[in-house]
Parts: C-alpha cells; sequence; structure tokens
C-alpha cells in the first residue's frame, strides 16, 4: 500500500482517472487492484477499480487507462474552495509480481475541471 496527501486546487466531484506508469525500471509490470482518493475537507472518497495488469507484455499491453470512480449516488455539489487536500491511498494487489520500479502517475479528471 502507498499511501501520500497532496494539495492541489479543489477538484469538485472526480469523475474518473488516468492512472498508468512509464514502463521503466528493471520491473516495469504493476498490477494495482484499487485506489482512493479521499478529499480530506468533505471526506468524501472515490474509489477507482483497478485491478488488472499495467504491463506492456501481459493483460492487453496498456501501461495507463482511464478509470471511472465508483460512486453509489450522485454528490452534492462540491464546495467553493481554491485550494483542497486530497489523500491518495494504492493498493497493488497480492499476485506474485505485482509491485513496480517503474514511475506510476495518476491525473484526476472532475465533472468541470482537471
Amino acid at each position: 500500500v502507498d499511501e501520500f496527501t497532496i494539495q492541489t486546487r479543489n477538484l469538485g466531484n472526480i469523475m474518473q482517472m488516468l492512472i498508468g506508469h512509464d514502463n521503466g525500471g528493471h520491473k516495469k509490470a504493476w498490477h494495482p487492484q484499487v485506489v482512493s482518493v479521499t478529499d480530506l475537507t468533505t471526506q468524501v472518497t472515490y474509489w477507482f477499480d483497478a485491478n488488472m495488469w499495467f504491463d506492456a507484455k501481459q493483460g492487453d499491453g496498456l501501461t495507463e487507462r482511464v478509470l471511472p470512480a465508483m460512486l453509489h449516488e450522485p454528490l452534492p455539489p462540491a464546495p467553493q474552495r481554491q485550494l483542497a487536500p486530497y489523500q491518495i491511498v494504492v493498493t497493488t494487489s497480492d499476485l506474485s509480481g505485482a509491485g513496480t520500479d517503474a514511475n506510476v502517475y495518476l491525473i484526476m479528471y472532475s465533472q468541470d475541471r482537471q
């Protein structure tokens, strides 16, 4: 599990995430299981199902994907703030070789802003 907190401009309600890696390093394959992004001000958590190989040689050969947020009900309009703290947790699966040495990146997209 990798966990970190970022401070960025307010994204509002997050709809999807671009996630991937640069296919570098000795261990290029990666099999994340799930990613969660929590807005620490509103305590709303967005979940992204990433349970697949991100690898040029396994699965479908892709090293990046756009994942939709898994929400069970519509959220109210996001509060107007300039900056917001977000906690990001990336859980790698327990499959053999699921970890990576590659540089991982993610970009979050909301209804009205990136």
